[in-house]
């Protein structure tokens, strides 16, 4: 009764197995070499696997089912059973269409058995994958940019090819890679700027990590931009892993240290210039003046923040016409020149000409740019030259 027992229960094992299983004998010719194998037994899921019924194939040699087979697989399976040696292995089948991994082993000597497991939809799933990686790591190679990857729990962490050439250094170079290489590598007080964005962004404070810094590359010093974010966190809220970029920018920093150098060199000869300087928003709000323009227009630096517009500076009655020509620059998209009547903080009107021009930031207007100059003289000059021309015509006495 318990033999029965036994028996029932591997029957119900053998038949519900995930993996499909063969039982072999080998076949061999006169001169006792292995040429084939016949089936013995398969399971239902050796049937579902070939697409073949438990007919189809007991009973029958692998080249009687599938006369393509290639001759060496035969050889490696019938070795199993003339040796006792188990095999493992993982290959395609054209015939099926399908990945197999496959464990032979020998029961006697003479047989052998397999099992199989499919692995397609996994070994299409980790191929795609090794694609995707290549085409990222074309991609990174291409556009420069290194990438990395941090086990936080464990502080192990990666770095690919592109980060390492960054700094003019291979891979192998600064192997075996670890946290201390980044710090080794990171000026001193940008280092302490970055520890600090990372413990924020790891304590949920901010969505990303960021950190322009300056590192060590084999030729100097080079800036980066490192970014990352928390990819994972564990069932207590704590963060598991982290990856980010690193990406050159020294170009695009030697460029901002250039424009401020020279936003540094209009401003110094636009404080020493005798006449109003000055820069606003498209709306015409100051966005700066130089001193002159405080001094004659009697407002303060502070005010600009307040919101000091160029409309406001012209008389009442100017106030309209200023207004269209600061929308004709816009609209236009050019530059021009303008007379009004100013007024200064004392309510003193005065002659002024303005030339005004668009502000372009990557094709876009940005703001507008020009200068105010009082003409106060000019216009005086000019009406003592019309007079002069009257008096002219006066007949002598």
């Amino acid at each position: 009764e318990k033999l029965r027992d036994g028996e029932e229960k591997f029957r119900l094992l053998f038949e519900n197995m995930t993996n499909g299983f063969a039982l072999h004998e080998v076949v061999c010719n006169d001169q006792g070499k292995s040429v084939d194998f016949r089936f013995l037994l398969v399971n239902k899921a050796y049937e579902i696997m070939m697409h073949l019924s438990k007919e189809e194939i007991v009973g029958k040699t692998a080249l009687e089912i599938n006369p393509s087979i290639e001759e060496e697989l035969i050889h490696q399976y019938c070795e199993v059973g003339l040796t006792g040696k188990p095999l493992q292995m993982e290959y395609w089948s054209k015939e099926f269409n399908k990945y197999f991994k496959v464990f032979a082993f020998s029961p006697p000597r003479g047989e052998f058995a397999t099992v199989y497991e499919d692995t397609t939809e996994s070994k299409i799933m980790q191929n795609a994958l090794q694609e995707s990686e290549r085409r990222l790591n074309l991609a990174t190679s291409s556009a420069e940019i290194g990438l990395w990857d941090i086990q936080l729990q464990t502080q192990e962490i990666y770095f690919n090819e592109q980060w390492a050439q960054s700094l003019g250094y291979s891979l192998a170079e600064i192997s075996p890679v670890s946290l201390a290489i980044w710090r080794n590598l990171t000026h001193p007080e940008d280092l302490e700027i970055a520890e600090q964005n990372i413990n924020k962004h790891l304590a949920k404070e901010t969505v990303i990590y960021e950190c322009p810094m300056r590192m060590k590359h084999k030729d100097g010093w080079v800036w980066m931009l490192d970014r990352g974010k928390v990819v994972s966190w564990d069932e207590n809220g704590k963060p598991i892993r982290m990856i980010g970029t690193h990406i050159d920018i020294s170009r695009q920093k030697a460029v901002e240290e250039e424009l401020r150098r020279s936003e540094e060199r209009f401003k110094q000869l636009a404080e020493l210039f005798p006449e109003t300087i000055f820069e606003s928003d498209l709306s015409g709000n100051f966005t700066y003046a130089n001193q002159h323009a405080f001094t004659r227009f009697g407002f303060a630096p502070e005010d600009l923040f307040a919101g000091v517009n160029i409309v406001n500076l012209a008389i009442p009655r100017d106030k309209e016409h200023l207004i269209n020509y600061l929308q004709q620059r816009v609209l236009n998209n050019d530059s021009g020149y303008i007379e009004y009547t100013a007024m200064d903080g004392d309510g003193k009107e005065f002659p002024v000409l303005g030339f005004t021009a668009l502000i372009i930031y990557n094709s876009v207007p940005v703001g507008l740019r020009g200068f105010i100059l009082d003409i106060t003289e000019r216009k005086q000059s000019e009406l003592e030259l019309i007079r002069a021309k009257e008096m002219a015509k006066l007949p002598m006495l």
